[in-house]
């Protein structure tokens, strides 16, 4: 596989996403299944990248029933 600055941002973004997943049990929204009260309720509701930039976004509450989005982003430019 050649690596190139898309992909080595779309691999980083897998390694935050199998975070995401194992960790919070945060995952795409057609994926979870896991919407309770005992931890961190949140779904993964887009991503996407270019060659400068990454991003995922994420729709999460808190235990008041405050809405949130949670925007990652991973930013890569070349060293000149």
């Amino acid at each position: 596989m050649e690596y190139n600055s898309y992909t080595i941002m779309s691999k980083v973004a897998e390694a935050i996403k199998d975070t995401l997943k194992s960790k919070y049990q945060i995952d795409f929204w057609y994926d979870d299944r896991t919407l309770d009260d005992k931890d961190i309720e949140g779904i993964i509701v887009s991503e996407g990248g270019s060659s400068d930039s990454w991003g995922i976004t994420v729709q999460t509450e808190d235990d008041q029933g405050k809405e949130y989005t949670m925007d990652i982003g991973i930013r890569m430019k070349e060293i000149k």
